[in-house]
């Protein structure tokens, strides 16, 4: 009776969602790279409040020299890392715009191939009922005596 419906498109909506599986594990990449630079940057903080306050005031001025040289060298990497964030940050927006654009794909996609099913459904019902009918009448023929 009932024939399965086919939606004629299933290959392309199913290589769109790929697209947008990849575009989510993208996305989760990009934002674990900002996580991970934000980690570094808190680190980096601390171990800069630390240096600054534990640093030797008097002794040699090679004691101070190494103290100052290594601060730098945090401040200097600091500046790095907030570099690196930004332009993280930045590939994070361009990966969450990918996946609006790929959500959008493969949700016109789902809403076509819902309609289409519906339209089927409905169509399928039809011919469901005319066969319906078609087997009553003839069965009520042939209890009345006729055909």
């Amino acid at each position: 009776m009932a024939k399965k419906f086919l939606f004629t498109l299933q290959p392309v909506l199913a290589h769109r969602e790929h697209l947008m599986q990849q575009a989510q594990v993208a996305l989760a990449g990009c934002i674990a790279d900002v996580v991970k630079l934000e980690d570094q940057r808190k680190l980096l903080l601390e171990e800069l409040h630390n240096q600054e306050n534990s640093r030797p005031n008097n002794g040699g001025g090679d004691m101070f020299m190494v103290s100052v040289t290594y601060i730098a060298g945090i401040k200097q990497a600091l500046e790095a890392n907030q570099v690196a964030t930004q332009e993280a940050n930045i590939r994070v927006e361009k990966a969450r715009v990918m996946l609006v654009e790929r959500n959008r794909d493969t949700r016109a996609l789902e809403i076509l191939r819902d309609k289409q099913k519906k339209e089927f459904m409905s169509v399928q019902r039809i011919l469901d009922m005319k066969l319906l009918d078609d087997f009553g009448s003839k069965q009520f023929w042939r209890l009345q005596g006729g055909v």
